[in-house]
């Protein structure tokens, strides 16, 4: 199966002509599933579509589905094949309710063309279906092409209350129309179409408006057909009535070819619904979907004077505030009023939610508000939208509140991912009363549009300056620029520590000519607020613009330099470091890491779905001394092997991008979620202080990088050793190697037991000419670390490198070898076995499993979305003889929920390593039961000695889970639970205290070994009744085999 996660962008507007078509059902989003579902490489639906929704006899020569698709091809989904049948059914009863073959026609079969994204698809019929107009019609698509993509969209209806529609889908088979297998679901919805070449006799009416909304009424506008010879009839009902079984608050009638009625009687303030009736004489009518407005409150909404406030605190969330109105032109949901208080906006605002499936089109209007012609007007506002899902807004005016009336545009927003304090001068055309129109048209499936204060006055002479930035900032300086608000050329700038109250308090500066200036004498590491006021003239001044914010930076500070982020507050920086983002993507934060290498607190880049990364971070400034050569160090990565992100190392004499100048490092390609370490020597042209600045310059929608562990130092004269590697491993020794820091030919190698202190403990081993060495003396199955110190000469030394972990062999086990995973603590494997990987998929973890015909802790293989499985899975070593007949049986399985296929080969050697895994026993490349399946093989090893058995995950990328269980290597005449001893019996199992063994003959010995091989008891009872205390034994899982003279017989215990 195909694992993918849908977003659905699209916007839409359902038109039926009057010509030879009936469109079924009112569109309510999209699907992907019908009539097709392109996620899978085949599929087939049936829909229903009722009788009283065709209303019309007559022969249906094309159906016509609504298109939309998000990303990828439809090359993958072309092969169609459409049957068409009558049918009583009114709902599909259970997922094996198929129409049957015998009752459907073939109506279309061949090569499908889709149509631009958001129009009408269109499929002529091969020959046309005579429908009777009686029974119900179902329509059966059968896709045929191989492949997916995942990526098509159809239009649907909404909730329909019965199960009008079934399908399945398969990647691997075929469905059969002639005998089709148990569907995946129903649905409660089906596609929106047109039946074309089929007519109704009476059609409904086009393009209802209402327009001149009093307190008590509005005139109701449509677009007549020519099948109304009757007339009309206007119905009015209060918001969310039954327009077939409730009365309605008025009704008025019209004849034929009028296009318009006025409505009265209504009340004050209230929200109503709207239906238009064809009659087309005896007893044929047509209705409307349903319009709706609300009427005007009490006193009605006179035209407002400047100046016009909007910040919707006197709404009741989530209702508008009196005298504004909302209007929804699309199929996605309408703007209302809600409490929030971030990103600059407080208490109620206007909010506009995001529909999952329908793009946004919905007007928010102001009151009318009375304006002249030859002013100067200025209106302001604020809004706010997520930067992972941008958001789109229009800004218009008009004589009228609604949108065909919005004719003079005044802003477009088409990416709105931050929060925005806008102003717009304009002036108007005439005198007049005007409605101010706010649209969002945001895709589907965005996020949240938020809008507040709105404000409009008489433009004011002084006008304010824009575009304030605090652009560069020393120890004790700060540099400020801005644009002119007009023509004037002085301003005064306004500035204190952040939080200060710029009407009583703070500095002042005036700055003439250029709207720059530098602020000195301030305080190191220090946060500041500034303001700018525009000078006009006497008596004239603008509003002050502000505040912009700034923090000084530290004073210098003396080498080494080391910053691991373990201090800081996530997601705050560490003190006397900055950030600055010259993009418009995010900003570097702290944060606590756990993967992909790094498990600590952290610098992050979090990704931005639209804009591309241009983030600086830098460190505190550094004394530095032309001629002396330094050495920087770090840690970066990222946490996908998907994504790929873009990193700079630069340095430069001031926190800031334009003075990074002196490239270090790029590394344009980070990408497979492991961490990298780089370290670069350097020099500096002459003495002063210096910024290490980290540039964040990845592409939009990647995911996370990382930067950690910065060191600058003076570069060392003897360089630490690098690449410590452990391998050839054996129960008491293991081969060490490193690589030398520089042209050192001794070195020091310090080594001991995991968690020992290199500065008090440990074995040291002095190493000559090559960086390697053989330590010996280990103890088996023993977790240890080294340490290499490179010795350059006398007094003259590296810093320690290391540690690097290995894990000593386990003495091998004997016959027989039981591993059921019990002794595991989930997710790590049991002691004494080991894993290999040898691609960038998952590797081999144990897990608790309940199904699939496994009830207990088993190792398991989890799939990657985009890597293949190569992954080994290692016994313990087993000692065993030569020419000796032995078996190893095991369980293994799959998780085919989703219909997928696992591989598993078994294969064994004489080292725990791939390479070593040269017989092979066993290849299951076609693993899709759904069951656990044991295996047995017989095998004969070629020399006396230790074996390891190897179980390689080798599935494709994409598949889903493998299980492995109750691997057992014995000799070819005993195996669990084989009772080769005439009649034996144990119980109870799992036992507590005392285990009962009987059998037809004397049992003569009992040994039982633990699941390492090792014997923990033995007996010699002699006897045909034995009771064997088990009390003393730790809980667990183990293994008895008992003998009777020449019988032999092995079988599993549960220790409680």
């Amino acid at each position: 199966m195909k694992k993918i996660t849908f977003s659905i962008l699209l916007g839409l507007l359902w038109f039926w002509g009057s010509f030879a078509q009936i469109p079924i059902g009112t569109q309510d989003g999209t699907t992907s599933t019908m009539p097709i579902f392109s996620c899978w490489n085949y599929s087939y639906s049936q829909q229903l579509v009722y009788q009283s929704e065709i209303n019309a006899q007559g022969q249906i020569t094309s159906i016509t589905y609504f298109y939309d698709v998000t990303t990828g091809g439809t090359d993958s989904s072309t092969d169609w094949t459409i049957l068409m049948g009558h049918t009583p059914k009114t709902n599909f009863a259970n997922e094996n309710d198929w129409v049957q073959m015998g009752d459907l026609t073939e109506v279309f079969s061949g090569t499908v063309t889709f149509p631009a994204q958001g129009q009408q698809m269109t499929i002529e019929f091969d020959t046309p279906f005579t429908y009777n107009n009686t029974d119900n019609l179902v329509i059966a698509v059968d896709e045929n092409q191989p492949g997916f993509n995942c990526s098509i969209y159809f239009g649907k209806t909404g909730d329909l209350g019965a199960a009008r529609g079934i399908y399945t889908r398969s990647d691997s088979d075929n469905p059969d129309p002639n005998n089709p297998p148990a569907a995946f679901t129903t649905t409660n919805h089906i596609s929106t179409m047109i039946l074309g070449g089929i007519q109704q006799s009476c059609v409904a009416v086009t393009d209802v408006t209402i327009s001149d909304i009093t307190e008590t009424g509005a005139i109701v506008t449509w677009v007549n057909t020519t099948t109304a010879t009757d007339g009309y009839t206007v119905n009015v009902f209060t918001d969310g009535a039954n327009p077939d079984t409730d009365t309605p608050v008025t009704s008025e009638t019209v004849g034929e070819g009028i296009e318009t009625v006025a409505v009265s009687g209504l009340n004050a303030n209230t929200t109503y619904d709207v239906y238009v009736i064809s009659d087309c004489g005896a007893g044929d009518t047509a209705t409307t979907t349903v319009e709706s407005f609300t009427t005007l409150p009490e006193g009605g909404c006179g035209a407002a004077t400047l100046p016009y406030i909007m910040d919707f605190e006197t709404a009741t969330p989530p209702a508008l505030p009196e005298c504004t109105s909302s209007e929804n032109v699309g199929t996605g949901n309408n703007w209302e009023t809600t409490v929030y208080n971030d990103n600059g906006l407080s208490a109620n605002v206007l909010i506009y939610t995001y529909d999952s499936n329908n793009a946004a089109n919905a007007w928010f209007y102001t009151q009318g508000v009375a304006l002249e012609s030859g002013v100067n007007y200025q209106i302001s506002y604020k809004f706010f939208g997520s930067e992972y899902w941008p958001e789109k807004m229009k800004v218009a005016y008009g004589t009228s509140p609604e949108a065909s009336a919005m004719n003079e545009q005044l802003a477009d927003y088409p990416s709105i991912g931050a929060a925005y304090n806008e102003m717009v001068s304009f002036t108007v055309a005439a005198d007049g009363v005007y409605y101010f129109g706010f649209n969002v048209y945001s895709d589907a499936d965005r996020n949240r549009l938020y809008l507040d204060d709105i404000k409009i006055i008489v433009a004011p002479t002084c006008p304010q300056p824009t575009e304030l930035m605090a652009t560069s900032f020393s120890h004790n300086s700060a540099d400020l620029s801005w644009t002119a608000g007009g023509d004037e050329t002085e301003w005064l700038v306004t500035y204190g520590e952040a939080g200060f109250d710029p009407t009583t308090g703070g500095q002042e500066a005036t700055v003439n000519t250029d709207p720059t200036t530098t602020i000195t004498g301030l305080d190191s590491n220090t946060t500041y607020d500034f303001y700018v006021t525009a000078i006009c003239g006497a008596s004239d001044e603008s509003e002050m613009v502000g505040p912009v914010s700034a923090t000084t930076v530290c004073e210098a500070t003396e080498l080494p330099y080391f910053l691991d982020f373990e201090e800081v507050t996530t997601p705050a920086l560490p003190e006397c470091t900055t950030t600055q983002n010259v993009g418009d993507g995010r900003n570097w934060a702290t944060y606590s890491a756990s993967g992909n290498g790094f498990n600590s607190k952290v610098l992050r880049y979090e990704y931005s779905t639209t804009y591309a990364a241009d983030a600086w971070f830098y460190t505190q400034g550094l004394n530095l001394v032309a001629g002396t050569e330094y050495k920087i160090s770090y840690k970066y990565g990222n946490n996908s092997t998907t994504k790929v992100e873009s990193l700079k190392v630069a340095y430069g004499t001031s926190p800031n991008a334009s003075a990074m100048t002196e490239e270090l490092a790029d590394y344009p390609t980070i990408g497979g979620g492991t961490p990298s370490t780089d370290e670069v020597t350097f020099t500096v042209d002459t003495d002063g202080v210096y910024y290490f600045g980290f540039n964040a310059y990845s592409a939009a929608f990647q995911y996370y990088l990382y930067v950690d562990n910065i060191s600058i130092i003076v570069a060392p004269s003897c360089e630490m050793p690098t690449n410590l590697n452990a391998d050839n491993f054996t129960t008491s020794t293991a081969d060490l190697s490193w690589t030398a820091g520089g042209t050192e030919t001794e070195w020091e190698v310090l080594y001991g037991e995991a968690g020992f202190d290199p500065t008090t403990e440990g074995t040291l081993v002095v190493v000559d000419t090559d960086p390697e060495t053989t330590i010996t003396g280990l103890e088996d199955g023993t977790i240890y670390e080294f340490y290499v110190t490179a010795i350059c000469g006398e007094d003259d030394e590296s810093e320690m490198a290391g540690p690097k972990q290995f894990t000593t062999l386990c003495t091998a086990a004997t016959v027989p070898y039981v591993m059921d995973f019990e002794t595991a603590t989930t997710p790590n494997l049991p002691a004494c076995t080991s894993r290999e990987n040898l691609s960038e998929g998952n590797n081999w973890i144990t897990t608790n499993l309940n199904g699939f015909g496994f009830d207990s802790q088993v190792l398991f293989y989890n799939w990657s979305s985009s890597n293949d499985a190569n992954a080994w899975f290692y016994t313990q070593g087993v000692e065993l003889e030569a020419d000796t007949e032995y078996q190893i049986s095991y369980l293994y399985g799959n998780d085919n929920t989703y219909g997928d296929t696992e591989k598993m080969k078994v294969a064994y050697g004489t080292y725990p390593e791939a390479s070593a895994m040269t017989t092979q026993l066993a290849d299951h490349p076609a693993i899709n039961s759904g069951m656990a399946t044991e295996n047995t093989v017989t095998f004969t090893p070629p020399a006396d000695g230790v074996y390891y058995f190897g179980f390689n995950a080798y599935s494709p990328a994409g598949n889903y889970r493998l299980y492995l269980d109750d691997i057992n290597v014995a000799g070819n005449t005993v195996g669990i639970n084989e009772n080769e001893i005439s009649n034996i019996n144990y119980f109870p199992n799992p036992v507590k205290d005392n285990l009962t063994i009987s059998a037809a003959n004397s049992i003569d010995a009992i040994t039982v070994y633990n699941l390492l091989g090792q014997t923990v008891m033995q007996a010699q009872p002699r006897s045909t009744n034995v009771v064997l205390d088990l009390s003393s034994l730790p809980t667990g899982t183990y293994v008895l085999k008992a003998n009777a003279a020449d019988s032999v017989s092995t079988f599993k215990v549960v220790k409680k």
